[in-house]
């Protein structure tokens, strides 16, 4: 498996495909905006290869301390063989520590509370701990992930600072009590 990096036509209408069918509209940043920050190397956008094929797409918003896994996906016509936990062996093996945010398991009326669950035990599977905050996210209760058990809240804003101005972090993203 390998990473490519999104940064020709083939790669873009690739990941554009993927990004589309794999994340709601609403957690979407805008593909502009994330090309622009990428050519500005503050995130990494990248398509996973397996066998010479796409096979899924990993965005990764950088920091010197931890990075952000803001978005990952495999391809549905891949799902079930076993490539994300390859993936994220990949992902691990290019960037030394990693966090996510999943949405929260916490909502057991959420309509999707097995698809959560089964999504965090996933993580879980994979090297991943619960850290003891949770967030807010854009209107979103999420429990946050990480490789590393030394990683720190402060951390996470930390990476968003990197690329947002504190004021939009302060009005979208709340650490719940």
């Amino acid at each position: 498996m390998d990473l490519v990096s999104v940064n020709n036509e083939k790669t873009k209408d690739y990941f554009e495909y993927l990004y589309d069918e794999a994340f709601p509209e609403y957690e979407q940043v805008e593909i502009q905006k994330l090309y622009k920050l990428a050519n500005k190397e503050l995130i990494d956008i990248n398509l996973i290869a397996h066998n010479d094929q796409y096979t899924g797409l990993a965005v990764v918003f950088l920091n010197d301390d931890i990075n952000l896994l803001s978005y990952f996906a495999i391809d549905p016509e891949y799902r079930g063989e076993g490539l994300g936990s390859k993936s994220l062996d990949v992902l691990l093996d290019s960037y030394d520590d990693l966090m996510i945010e999943i949405e929260s398991t916490k909502e057991q009326n959420a309509s999707d509370i097995k698809t959560r669950k089964k999504r965090k035990n996933f993580y879980i599977k994979n090297g991943f701990y619960n850290m003891d905050e949770d967030i807010n996210y854009f209107g979103t209760d999420m429990e946050l992930m990480v490789t590393n058990e030394d990683a720190s809240i402060h951390d996470y804003f930390n990476t968003y600072e990197n690329i947002f101005d504190k004021d939009y972090i302060k009005e979208n993203i709340k650490v719940l009590a």
